[in-house]
Formats: C-alpha cells, sequence, structure tokens
C-alpha cells in the first residue's frame, strides 16, 4: 500500500509533507524511525479504494481449481477457478478484474463454450458453467489486462454417447 501525504515535523519547527520522515527513514507498513528527535505525525492519506489498494497488490494469476476431465456438453465440474495472487502466490482478498479463459491446447476447430469472461470478486474468479462439445486432450488459458497469460493442466473431455448400445432380448419372447 502506497502512503501519499504523511505530514511531518519536530516541536515548534516548520510542518512539511512528503511520504517519509525527515533525516531519517519512513516505511508506511512499518514505521522506522532512523534519528534521535521527536517528530510530530499530522496524518496520512493513503488515497485509493480498498478494490484499488489490493490491484497494486497483484501480480500473477493462477489456477485454484483446474479443469477436470468431463463430458462432452457438460459443465466441467467442480467449476473452474481462477486466482489474482500478490508476489508471494497468496490470493489478494479485495481484488477485481475481469478475467478471461480461452483454449490454450485441443483439437482443431474446437470452441470453449459457457461463460469465458468473469469479474473476480474478493480475488476470485469462478468459471461455473464452461463445456467442450470434441472429444479431446485440452488446456485452458487465463488472461487479465496487465496480467501474463498462465495455463491450466491438461484435460480431457470424452464422448458423452455411449460407446456401446445392445438391446437383450430372451429366446422365448421373441414371437415369429
Amino acid at each position: 500500500m502506497r502512503c501519499n501525504g504523511l505530514s511531518y515535523g519536530s516541536p515548534g519547527g516548520d510542518i512539511g509533507q512528503g511520504s517519509g520522515a525527515v533525516r531519517g527513514f519512513g516505511f508506511f507498513r512499518t514505521l522506522l524511525i532512523a534519528f534521535a528527535s521527536t517528530l510530530l505525525f499530522a496524518g496520512c492519506d493513503c488515497g485509493g479504494t480498498e478494490a484499488e489498494q489490493a490491484a497494486e497488490q497483484v501480480t500473477r494469476l493462477a489456477f485454484s481449481v483446474q479443469p477436470s476431465d468431463s463430458a462432452a456438453m457438460h459443465p466441467i465440474s467442480p467449476a473452474v477457478e481462477v486466482e489474482l495472487r500478490d508476489s508471494g502466490n497468496d490470493r489478494v482478498e479485495g481484488a477485481e478484474g475481469l478475467i478471461s479463459l480461452s483454449l490454450a491446447e485441443g483439437p482443431e476447430g474446437a470452441e470453449l463454450g459457457g461463460t469465458v469472461e468473469v469479474e473476480a470478486e474478493d480475488g476470485t474468479a469462478i468459471f461455473n458453467d464452461l463445456f467442450l462439445a470434441a472429444e479431446g486432450i485440452y488446456r485452458l488459458a487465463a488472461e487479465s489486462e496487465g496480467l501474463s497469460t498462465v495455463q491450466s493442466a491438461l484435460f480431457e473431455i470424452k464422448s458423452s454417447v455411449p460407446s456401446r448400445f445392445s438391446v437383450e432380448v430372451s429366446p422365448d419372447e421373441i414371437v415369429a
């Protein structure tokens, strides 16, 4: 988080504006004063909404729930989830942003169905109705403005049509 406007001064002295302390060091998460003097801190305007401050912490995307093997034309379950993460690889609570999914790998002509653009809420975008119509091995790609694209693990879409169909009738049920 950035601090814009820490006011400082000494008793009876001039008050100045800045982002740190005078004749020393100032860090705003934990304040470190590296000199023998008395300072008066008049206040801080940290600026921005919680979502804007959270957005400053986001450095990458990550699949928190990978796509799983599914049947063609059925929703991928459990729902695919993509998180907005910080440099420590932790989800950034309060972060928002549009995340888009597309096919990174798959059979030629295959198209990803369902809602492929989701607004992340509290650092997570949930894609609960994704499906594919064609059998094959796939990989998804997630992207969001200003962040590097990330790819999912491989997963398989299998035919939803039974591979074998048979009808059994006993000989005494046959009428000639």
